[in-house]
């Protein structure tokens, strides 16, 4: 009975460690192709679209996590909020209400304080604050712009990366922006020849920092390069050189409906565990 009771332990155990690690994942790396997109951040390998319901529309783009998880940014000629299992939050069009010099034209998303930036013209970095109010379309919310906080200079586009700060660039050269400061470190130059970046992603599990190429107007059937980036030595990996194109990508936060399953993973570890002391403590005749 001994070795039924350590059976039913281990089987329980082993039960409660595979539900946990299979169903509590974090981040997805998405962008948009003919649907969403799914980018293994170690290989660079693209998986089929995933057609839950949100298609791309014109010259429309995955841009950045947004600020509730399963949720992400699309650049429309508004800021576009999605969810990316629908149902799982509201679709919230932002209404760029714009800041004191342009429009923001990117953005980027810090998980551990909820701060969202913003990228105007020449490198200015302003914070993006949703102000509740109704916007002039169904479904939006204006958004505050605050002034400048710091610049990063002829970025195109940002990221924010745990543990060093706001990083930006232009395809070339590199910055950090410390958003508590507002001071930007030079890093070293990415040594790249390529097609220009149009994406930057980073990946918390692998500490990996993604980069796609793309162009808003390329021609059907046009292939994107997905890159890994190291910020601190701007050495540049090419992972995937005929990738289905993609302009913009995302480190998306999943939701954890995996609570549920978690719920009856540890529920079934312990009707094991309650079936084998039975077992255990049932006399004998």
């Amino acid at each position: 009975m001994g070795r039924l009771n350590n059976l039913a332990f281990s089987l329980a155990v082993t039960l409660g460690l595979v539900f946990s690690s299979a169903l509590v994942q974090a981040d997805v790396i998405i962008g948009f192709n003919a649907g969403i997109r799914t980018i293994d951040p170690l290989t660079g390998a693209v998986y089929p679209p995933d057609n839950t319901g949100v298609t791309q529309q014109g010259l429309a783009f995955v841009d950045s996590p947004g600020p509730i998880p399963g949720t992400y940014f699309v650049v429309t000629p508004n800021r576009l909020l999605v969810p990316l299992i629908p149902g799982s939050a509201v679709a919230v069009r932002w209404i760029d209400v714009c800041g004191l010099t342009t429009c923001v034209s990117r953005g980027a998303y810090d998980s551990s304080t909820g701060t969202i930036f913003g990228l105007e013209a020449f490198g200015q970095v302003v914070l993006l604050t949703d102000t509740g109010q109704s916007g002039p379309v169904p479904d939006s919310h204006l958004i505050h712009v605050s002034s400048p906080i710091g610049v990063i200079p002829s970025a195109s586009v940002i990221v924010y990366i745990q543990g060093l700060g706001l990083y930006g660039t232009d395809g070339h050269n590199a910055y950090v922006l410390n958003a508590t400061t507002g001071n930007t470190t030079t890093l070293p130059s990415l040594v790249y020849g390529g097609p220009a970046i149009t994406g930057l992603a980073y990946d918390p599990v692998s500490g990996r920092l993604i980069g796609v190429s793309g162009n808003l107007n390329a021609p059907p059937g046009t292939t994107s390069d997905i890159w890994n980036i190291n910020p601190l030595t701007g050495q540049i990996t090419l992972l995937n050189a005929d990738a289905p194109y993609m302009y913009g990508i995302a480190s998306v936060i999943t939701p954890e409906p995996a609570s549920v399953f978690l719920l009856a993973g540890g529920a079934l570890s312990l009707l094991l565990l309650r079936l084998s002391s039975r077992a255990v403590r049932r006399p004998t005749r």
